[in-house]
């Protein structure tokens, strides 16, 4: 599966997102924190950058509050408060700061919903 993703995307530059929503993944802690280790592996190996949407409490649902190995890798947050501001951002899993955060969900435009995400400024975080 991740050839046919690497392959899909062809040479740019974007990001592979991954999302980290309780509701994605299955209830156990050491089969998450494995199966994330294996794909990261995998997208290391041919080379592809990857980043997270997340929240802590959707993260430590997934992998347990304990789980901070992967904050070397960006996080875009999931806030939807409608506030575009990363002022509210807590530090979790090892991330000190955010690069982005999704203020608003589900928004129609042109007939495409899309999330509203800001990018964040790491001095205006925790």
């Amino acid at each position: 599966q991740v050839d046919d993703l690497v392959n899909a995307m062809g040479k740019t530059t974007l990001k592979v997102q991954v999302n980290v929503f309780k509701n994605l993944w299955g209830e156990d802690h050491s089969e998450n924190r494995k199966f994330l280790r294996e794909l990261f592996a995998q997208f290391q190996e041919r080379k592809k950058a990857a980043e997270f949407i997340t929240n802590s409490y959707h993260w430590e649902e997934v992998f347990g509050k304990d789980f901070d190995e992967f904050s070397k890798y960006g996080l875009i947050y999931l806030d939807a408060d409608g506030d575009k501001s990363c002022d509210d951002f807590v530090p979790f899993a090892g991330w000190k700061h955010a690069d982005g955060k999704i203020y608003t969900l589900n928004n129609k435009a042109c007939g495409v919903i899309m999330d509203y995400i800001s990018e964040c400024q790491p001095s205006k975080q925790s």
